[in-house]
């Protein structure tokens, strides 16, 4: 669980001159997939465009595409992963999310003894930044936590469970300086009561920055008539892979799969018999944002960060809840409820019949443009 710090040691001097021109911030990315790391790119880029020189930490596929994108243009450290409540059976994900919470607990004690031991080494930060990592923060230097979910949706939607997790946050609000929140803070919203609707965190702590995309092109030809993301946790993504799999002969038009597991050797991509599907075992941070942007309708699961690209896209989408993650299954039953995007479970999709519902739904569609600005605005920047 510790913090291994790989590539921090060149700036450990600086000048007086360079104190006053720009600023040397540590941003750790939590790394639950890639996610955070995508979304966390935008500001990072934003702040080595500004001047300022970064330690970026993160670890496993996340820290590789942040390294594979950012280059020599910061200073890189690894973190170890935080405990992932995994399972193949949905319904015993809650009693792994009840397991985990100790070990939680102590990785991020020992993440945050593990930065303060690195401080202690090479001097003070000016800002900290922690995109889902609730140990990176430090005594007296600026502090902030990236977080689109201030509150963890119980099952059942116990208010007692879901208060119990604002408590969590309050907690924390007292060593972060604010949390930023990638939403829209009035009207539609992306995150709903992730974020909004808060009983016991303090208003005054949270700032709403936008949501956060990479997404830099727009009116790019849709050539794709469907583009299927297979994602999540190894066990799920097999099983979500395989139900698509079995149903790709009912559907016509051009079809883009990326089924995004590059260490997954033995997965079955042949499908020879269909010439108008591509799979694409894994593809990069790039080639995956072109093939959203190009397409016509997308099949996906129901995360923060792809909810926040179609946004940004306005494209139509059905989504496939990983089973047993809540937040996921909120977002989509949400965004199902508010006439923005059909779902399905995964056990019951039917690509033919389903999509044929996404002429019923209006997604969102909105600018994100002014979200970094307002980000590097809260930090004083």
């Amino acid at each position: 669980m510790h913090v291994v710090f790989i590539g921090a040691t060149k700036r450990l001097k600086r000048t007086h001159w360079n104190h006053l021109n720009n600023m040397e911030i540590f941003f750790g990315v939590n790394n639950w997939g890639l996610g955070h790391a995508t979304r966390s790119l935008p500001l990072i880029k934003a702040l080595i465009r500004e001047g300022h020189e970064l330690t970026v930490s993160s670890g496993g596929g996340a820290l590789h595409l942040l390294q594979d994108e950012l280059g020599e243009d910061v200073d890189y450290s690894r973190l170890y992963d935080y405990p992932l409540p995994n399972s193949r059976y949905r319904y015993l994900m809650l009693f792994h999310v009840v397991r985990n919470i100790t070990p939680l607990g102590i990785a991020i004690q020992r993440e945050h003894n593990d930065l303060a031991r690195h401080i202690s080494t090479r001097g003070k930060y000016d800002r900290i930044i922690s995109d889902g990592r609730y140990g990176l923060f430090s005594y007296g230097t600026p502090s902030y936590l990236l977080t689109h979910q201030l509150r963890f949706i119980a099952p059942l939607r116990s208010r007692l469970v879901e208060d119990t997790t604002e408590v969590f946050h309050r907690y924390f609000s007292r060593f972060f300086t604010r949390f930023l929140v990638p939403d829209i803070k009035d009207g539609i919203t992306l995150s709903a009561d992730l974020s909004h609707s808060l009983r016991v965190i303090p208003k005054e702590r949270i700032r709403y920055i936008g949501p956060l995309t990479n997404f830099s092109w727009s009116g790019r030809e849709k050539d794709i008539d469907l583009f299927i993301s297979i994602s999540g946790p190894g066990p799920q993504r097999t099983l979500f892979w395989e139900k698509v799999r079995n149903q790709l002969d009912d559907l016509t038009g051009k079809i883009v799969v990326s089924l995004g597991a590059p260490e997954d050797n033995e997965v079955d991509t042949t499908l020879d018999h269909l010439d108008n599907v591509e799979v694409f075992p894994f593809t990069d941070r790039v080639t995956h944002e072109d093939h959203l942007s190009r397409a016509k309708a997308v099949v996906s699961r129901s995360g923060y960060s792809t909810l926040m690209d179609l946004y940004s896209l306005g494209t139509p989408a059905l989504f496939v809840p990983t089973p047993g993650q809540t937040e996921q299954e909120y977002l989509a039953r949400h965004h199902e409820n508010a006439g923005h995007y059909p779902r399905v479970s995964q056990d019951e999709l039917n690509l033919f019949n389903d999509l044929t519902r996404l002429s019923d739904f209006t997604p969102l569609k909105g600018d994100c443009t002014q979200s970094v600005d307002n980000f590097l605005s809260e930090l004083n920047l």
